[in-house]
């Protein structure tokens, strides 16, 4: 069976690479991630060769392919990697790239199980205006959250985060995301990317 942190080595290395990329800088850190991201697909590929060809075979999208995407469709996407040190999110509209990485600890996984109690128990999200559940936000979405309003986003979300429904996440002023923004969600980008082909 293929070793699961092995996985998420390679899905941290991917989101490592994607910041250095996008940030331009320090070339020969950058070529020092790929070595091991290489290193890690190698050993992936030699654990389950199946799991590796259905998951990385023309599974990897390119950068291009998600901006043209995003300029076709008049869409954001906005992808998501977790580890058990850090969260990346990545936002791509047209020809822009963001990258943002944001450390996480414990308080993370508290405020994760206290919003899916919230929800599980129909009870107000934010009755108690609960700091935990307004930082949860900020971790999640932070300075992005101006940048999607009022736009048409698709989330693609990691682990856990692909339970979260992102419409009910509200900023420290009583904004709740669904009330400007139209979201829609994507198991992964390459599956995204699938179902809306090139246009002619």
């Amino acid at each position: 069976r293929l070793d699961d942190a092995l996985i998420e080595r390679e899905e941290e290395l991917r989101a490592e690479i994607a910041v250095l990329k996008s940030n331009q800088q320090d070339s020969l850190l950058l070529f020092e991630k790929e070595q091991q991201y290489s290193k890690v697909m190698k050993e992936i590929e030699t654990s389950d060769p199946q799991f590796h060809e259905l998951r990385f075979q023309k599974l990897v999208p390119s950068l291009d392919e998600a901006k043209e995407f995003s300029k076709t469709d008049n869409k954001i996407i906005l992808e998501y990697f977790l580890s058990d040190h850090a969260l990346y999110a990545m936002l791509i509209e047209n020809e822009k790239v963001e990258v943002s990485r944001v450390d996480i600890d414990s308080t993370f996984s508290l405020a994760l199980n206290d919003l899916f109690g919230r929800l599980s128990n129909n009870s107000s999200l934010y009755a108690d205006k609960s700091d935990r559940q307004l930082a949860l936000f900020e971790t999640v979405l932070g300075d992005f959250f101006d940048k999607i309003q009022g736009k048409d986003v698709v989330i693609v979300a990691d682990g856990i985060l692909n339970q979260i429904p992102f419409e009910v996440f509200m900023a420290s002023q009583g904004q709740y995301l669904l009330e400007s923004t139209t979201i829609s969600y994507a198991n992964s980008l390459a599956l995204l990317l699938k179902s809306y082909p090139q246009r002619a």
